[in-house]
């Protein structure tokens, strides 16, 4: 199916042309046909050679040359002849053709128009997508030795270190109830010794900081682990 739009057929205009109602059958046929030529290739005029027509009108030299002079006493086509070429041309086809540009102009200027608001609108999310802060990257995890090497310049023991160390490995290096990971360690560390100098043992003596929050992890994990056994019944040990 052709691409191009429907060739518009004002009925009533061509049967009540005086010019168009003095042709005779072949005249009139052949220019039918040559509009439609024209409509196809979206141009007019148009021009071609006479033996070029004679091909495309599928009719001999003489039958041509009957047609173009029928036409042009009746003043249709507005035809030129220029040695071997002959040239037809419809005015109201052309404005047809030059009204479907005109169209395609537009509709081709709109769609330019939007590629490049979108083009706008995504240089602008990828601006703000870059404005935004980006989240602090999280540290590697720790090996025990630098553990201690960072207790030990803060102030702090080597024990207090490895339990530091031996709390967040048994949590998968996480904090809070919602178990997120850990981003920075040294800032976790930096807590754990001010809690530890802070904190005063109530009911554990001798036990650290770090030793009491083990031991509750510990006993929590009793706990649960009973109740599992006991078909999901809480008891007392």
């Amino acid at each position: 199916m052709s691409k191009l739009p429907y060739l518009r057929m004002y009925v009533g205009d061509a049967l009540s042309d005086e010019k168009l109602a003095g042709l005779g059958l072949a005249a009139w046929g052949a220019w039918m046909k040559v509009l439609f030529i024209m409509w196809k290739a979206q141009q007019s005029p148009i021009q071609k050679t006479r033996r070029a027509w004679c091909f495309t009108l599928s009719c001999t030299p003489d039958e041509f040359e009957a047609v173009v002079l029928e036409l042009s006493d009746n003043d249709v086509g507005h035809i030129q002849t220029n040695g071997d070429f002959v040239t037809f041309h419809s005015k109201r086809l052309a404005a047809e053709i030059s009204k479907i540009d005109n169209d395609r102009d537009r509709k081709r200027t709109k769609r330019a128009e939007a590629r490049t608001e979108e083009g706008q609108e995504e240089d602008t999310d990828a601006a703000v997508e870059t404005a935004k802060p980006k989240p602090p990257k999280k540290d590697p995890i720790p090996q025990l030795g630098e553990v201690v090497d960072h207790f030990v310049a803060s102030g702090s023991s080597r024990r207090e270190a490895e339990n530091f160390f031996n709390y967040y490995e048994s949590v998968g290096w996480t904090v809070g109830r919602a178990g997120k990971q850990m981003k920075k360690w040294k800032s976790a560390a930096a807590r754990w010794i001010n809690n530890e100098s802070d904190f005063k043992p109530a009911g554990k003596q001798g036990m650290t900081f770090a030793e009491m929050k083990l031991h509750a992890i510990q006993n929590r994990r009793t706990v649960v682990a009973d109740y599992r056994q006991q078909d999901g019944k809480w008891f007392a040990a």
